[in-house]
């Protein structure tokens, strides 16, 4: 009886893959122009960003993200604004490696609408001797808009006879 003698041999190779990590800070985001000073509370600010980026808000009534479109790289963000105060935002981009870009800052003036000016008008251009014209006043606030719910208290002087 013949003995075989096999021999087996196993060879483990490990292969490590050794791919450097992104620590590039993409670029700061673009923010499209703000109207400021506005009557408005709340606006919808746009932009541009690193393709795929979140995007953060600070320095309004609260923080707010928002993510840049991975194939537009535009973004979009709901903002609301602190009330009769200054808003200076901080608006940073952060990449899918967790990098985050020096911030665009961006100064928002929120003034609530106050009157500001009477616009008077007569109710007929023109006017014969005894005919009755009316006038009619609008309030304007600060930014030309018509204020429909202003009160305009009115002193009579005698009549003109």
């Amino acid at each position: 009886m013949k003995k075989t003698l096999i021999a087996l041999s196993l060879s483990l190779t490990l292969v490590w893959s050794c791919a450097e990590k992104d620590t590039t800070a993409p670029p700061a985001p673009v923010v499209d122009p703000i109207e400021s000073p506005t009557p408005r509370l709340r606006a919808s600010v746009t932009g541009s960003a690193e393709f795929g980026a979140t995007i953060k808000i600070s320095g309004a009534a609260s923080d707010v993200t928002a993510t840049a479109d991975k194939f537009t790289a535009r973004w979009r963000a709901e903002v609301e604004f602190t009330k009769d105060a200054t808003n200076t935002l901080s608006v940073t981009a952060t990449d899918v490696a967790g990098n985050v870009s020096e911030a665009t800052v961006v100064t928002v003036v929120q003034a609530s609408p106050q009157a500001s000016s009477i616009k008077l008008s007569l109710t007929a251009p023109l006017a014969k001797a005894g005919e009755l014209v009316g006038l009619s006043a609008r309030v304007l606030d600060q930014y030309g808009h018509e204020m429909p719910d202003a009160q305009v208290p009115f002193e009579s002087a005698p009549a003109l006879a």
